[in-house]
């Protein structure tokens, strides 16, 4: 049971889950809401949306509810349903993806652009998409290269876990996010609770990387100026100010696997490996962030080794073919030639 705390009375007031239909909420409300705050559905580093939202649907106009690229160049098609979803809200999804295929994709989210968030004075889409990705090499044939569907609503039944099972298998990422509302008793407001989904790309089914595990953190020069510096001095890769605690860091880091540091605006700035798997909370002796006031900080033990020159995400796409996951505050790196080629430079280093 959730309460809402109210400290100067000492009261608990109750948040009661409430169905969406019952309080009046309409789709188009919770639509509007997720895509002015991508990051409530898409996990992401503290530096900005997780996604670059391309158009949101109009009344009248057969389209998703969200059309949005991520850092990968992915389509990203989103539904959202305020109450369950079934078999029909994928279907409805694959008929919008069926429009986008590989001879016009382009084109149509080059026309989504331009009569979604494109029609206010930021430049066309590749211009927006290069700065979203901190990457200036990016050439518009990879926009929409690869489509991802992601289904936002209360809870999914049966015909939808079997449909949604058979695409992934098939190599079509399918994703499913939930939300639970909430009505506060005493005084109505509104609450929404969402379990984000992290859409780092993963390799193909039954393929095995070498070399272990590779990480990649942002370093969060954005909200805390000289991150990096004070990860490597103190031996650390930290998180800090998310909700859900140490979360972003439980993500399977074992002794011995390889961490990039990734700088906003600057590239990978070091290269470390993994001491101890274990997430622990700072101190305030041991902690890197000096604005984070309330504990909520929480560290891996890294050995780190700076690299003499900053790897851009310009160049690594220029080199191995693909791009970092510049918008993920922690993540695996999945691309082997990323890999490799980071492993490269940091030899040189």
């Amino acid at each position: 049971m959730l309460y809402h705390f109210d400290p100067q009375s000492k009261t608990l007031d109750p948040l009661n889950s409430v169905s969406a239909a019952e309080v009046g909420v309409l789709e188009k409300q919770i639509e509007v809401a997720v895509a002015g705050r991508p990051e409530c559905i898409v996990r992401t580093g503290r530096a900005g949306s997780p996604l670059l939202i391309v158009k949101k649907s109009v009344a009248y106009q057969k389209m998703p509810d969200i059309i949005a690229l991520d850092t990968a160049g992915r389509l990203v098609l989103v539904e959202c349903k305020r109450g369950w979803a079934t078999r029909d809200s994928l279907a409805q999804l694959l008929d919008y993806a069926s429009e986008y295929d590989l001879t016009s994709t382009l084109a149509r989210l080059k026309q989504a652009w331009a009569t979604g968030e494109g029609k206010a004075p930021e430049g066309g889409l590749l211009e927006r998409y290069r700065s979203f990705t901190e990457d200036d090499s990016v050439d518009e044939a990879a926009l929409g290269v690869g489509h991802v569907l992601v289904v936002v609503a209360a809870g999914h039944d049966e015909g939808f876990t079997r449909i949604a099972t058979y695409l992934r298998s098939h190599g079509v990422p399918v994703y499913f996010v939930p939300v639970r509302l909430f009505r506060r008793a005493g005084s109505g407001e509104m609450f929404l609770d969402v379990e984000p989904i992290d859409l780092t790309p993963a390799p193909e089914p039954g393929v095995v990387l070498p070399g272990g595990t590779t990480w990649m953190i942002n370093t969060d020069e954005t909200h805390s100026p000289g991150a990096h510096t004070r990860f490597i001095e103190r031996g650390v890769a930290a998180i800090w100010g998310y909700p859900d605690g140490p979360s972003t860091l439980q993500q399977g880091a074992q002794a011995g696997d390889v961490i990039y540091a990734y700088r906003n605006g600057v590239g990978i700035v070091a290269r470390g490996v993994v001491i101890d798997g274990d997430v622990v909370q700072a101190t305030p002796e041991t902690s890197v962030i000096p604005e984070c006031k309330d504990g909520n900080e929480w560290h891996l033990a890294v050995k780190w080794t700076p690299l003499a020159k900053p790897v851009s995400n310009t160049e690594v796409r220029k080199a191995a073919g693909a791009g970092l996951p510049v918008r993920n505050t922690f993540c695996r790196l999945w691309n082997a030639n990323v890999r490799k080629y980071l492993a490269g430079r940091a030899e040189t280093a």
